[in-house]
């Protein structure tokens, strides 16, 4: 059945972007880089903010965004938000960097890695979102103390 000025298909989006102003959610992206979660949170209807050190990165991010280091921040200011992501760097714990960085110029450094990741946790729990996710690569698990509440 076709809905009048459109297809089922266009009157399927507009109702599924209506639904999405209806629920919408406040997500804050931590280490946001070029955007992969709040892309995907904005395209479901959350309002996202996100957080990025490196000035270059923060112009391409289409999002608004706060340009400063995670450790400067504190999370009392960010009290509010239904989800907070985070996606430190994962240079420090990635396989490849634990094969072949020993050669590199600045070799990787899980305790350096380590700081990014605990200042994130420490951060969420100051701001006590709804929901939380940490994203970084499968071997932080061998470098983590940290037990799921």
């Amino acid at each position: 059945m076709r809905h009048p000025g459109g297809s089922h298909r266009a009157g399927r989006k507009s109702l599924k972007r209506e639904r999405a102003s209806k629920y919408l959610m406040k997500a804050l992206d931590a280490y946001s880089g070029l955007g992969g979660w709040s892309d995907g949170l904005a395209l479901e209807g959350f309002e996202v903010l996100g957080i990025e050190i490196n000035p270059d990165i923060a112009e391409l991010y289409k999002h608004p965004v706060i340009v400063d280091d995670m450790r400067n921040l504190d999370g009392r200011d960010f009290t509010g938000y239904d989800l907070i992501v985070g996606s430190p760097p994962c240079r420090d714990f990635s396989k490849f960097a634990l094969s072949v960085g020993k050669n590199w110029k600045d070799p990787p450094n899980p305790e350096r890695g380590l700081e990014l990741v605990k200042t994130f946790i420490n951060f969420v729990e100051v701001a006590r979102p709804r929901y939380w996710l940490l994203e970084n690569v499968p071997k932080l698990r061998e470098y983590l103390d940290i037990k799921p509440r």
